[in-house]
C-alpha cells in the first residue's frame, strides 16, 4: 500500500505540477499513523517490487515508508519542506509498533539526524529544531517498546554515536552563534 501511494509521488518530487499530489498522500498517511494497526501492519515483508528509484534492501513495508521518506526530504525541492514535520510525524507515529528495521532504513534515519541537527540547518529557521526532536522521538520510541528487534538501529546509533556528540555539545551562546 505505502509503496503504491508513494510511486507517483516519487515521480512527482521532479514535476512542480505534482506537488498537491505528494500533499494529499502525505495527508493520508498522517491520517493513518494514528492507528495503531496501520503501524503493526508496516511489520510484514516487503516483498512486492514496484519500480522505483530507492536502495535494494530486505526489510518490511516500514521500512520502505522510511527509504522513500528520506528520499523525499533529500531531493531537497523548496516546495516539500512544509511537509517535513508530517513526514517526521508519520515516523514518531509508527516507531513504538516498528518491530525491526533494516540497516538501509537505520542509516536512513540517522542521515537526517546528521543532516537536520547540523548547526548551519538548525540555526537557519526558527522551527528547525522540531525535525531534530521528531527524530529523537523515534529514536526514543524504537528503543523503549521495540529494542530486541531492532539490532540495527542500536548499531548504527552507536556506530554515528558522534552525531549525538556534536548534538549535545551544540553552542548555544550568542558570540558562538553569530560566528555560524
Amino acid at each position: 500500500m505505502v509503496g503504491i501511494t508513494w510511486r507517483p509521488s516519487l515521480v512527482s518530487c521532479n514535476c512542480v505540477t505534482k506537488i498537491g499530489l505528494m500533499h494529499i498522500g502525505v495527508f493520508i498517511l498522517l491520517l493513518l499513523s494514528g492507528e495503531r494497526n496501520f503501524g503493526v501492519r508496516l511489520n510484514k515483508p516487503y516483498v512486492t517490487r514496484i519500480p522505483m528509484d530507492i536502495p535494494v534492501f530486505t526489510g518490511t513495508h516500514a521500512d520502505l515508508l522510511i527509504i522513500v521518506f528520506h528520499k523525499v526530504i533529500v531531493s531537497a525541492h523548496q516546495r516539500l519542506q512544509p511537509l517535513y514535520d508530517c513526514l517526521l510525524t508519520i515516523i514518531v507515529n509508527i516507531s513504538p509498533y516498528l518491530k525491526t528495521l533494516s540497516m538501509v532504513s537505520s542509516n536512513k534515519l540517522l542521515h537526517l539526524l546528521e543532516a537536520f541537527s547540523s548547526p548551519w540547518f538548525l540555526l537557519a529557521a526558527p522551527d528547525n529544531h522540531h525535525l531534530v526532536f521528531f527524530l529523537l522521538e523515534a529514536f526514543n520510541n524504537l528503543i523503549q517498546y521495540q529494542f530486541d528487534g531492532n539490532a540495527n538501529l542500536v548499531y548504527t546509533i552507536i556506530r554515528k554515536r558522534q552525531v549525538f556528540f556534536a548534538l549535545s555539545n551544540l553552542a548555544t551562546d550568542s558570540p558562538t552563534i553569530a560566528k555560524l
